[in-house]
This record gives C-alpha cells, structure tokens and sequence, in this order.
C-alpha cells in the first residue's frame, strides 16, 4: 500500500510493490518535531517516553507480522 507520501524512505519500497509502514515523530507535517533534519534537530527535544511507546509499537508490529 501506498499512502501517498513520496518523500519518506519508505516511498522506493511503496513503489515497487513491497509493503513498508512509515513511523515518524514529526508527523506528515512536521508538527511534532519543526526541527527534523535541520542544524536545531537534537535529542534533548524529543519527546522520550513517545519514542520508547513507537519503540514497543514497532517491536509489537514486527512480532505479529512475521511468517
């Protein structure tokens, strides 16, 4: 599946009829993180205890996909 978003890494796998799940903390529009890939894009903003539930999130996911 494909959502649209040509910008992610992801989007080569998308195109190419592989499955791939796009995960960011700065949201499809950055409103989470306005500093992602930026010269101000530091750990000490980032919101921590989210990344650790999309940690659980991801590891979960790939748990119940595997074949």
């Amino acid at each position: 599946m494909n959502p649209g978003f040509e910008s992610s890494d992801h989007a080569p796998f998308w195109d190419n009829g592989f499955s791939a799940i796009f995960i960011s903390e700065a949201g499809v529009f950055n409103d989470l993180n306005p500093f992602i890939h930026t010269v101000q894009d530091r750990v000490s903003i980032l919101d921590l205890p989210y990344f650790h539930k999309i940690s659980k999130l991801a590891m979960g996911t790939v748990v119940t996909l595997q074949v």
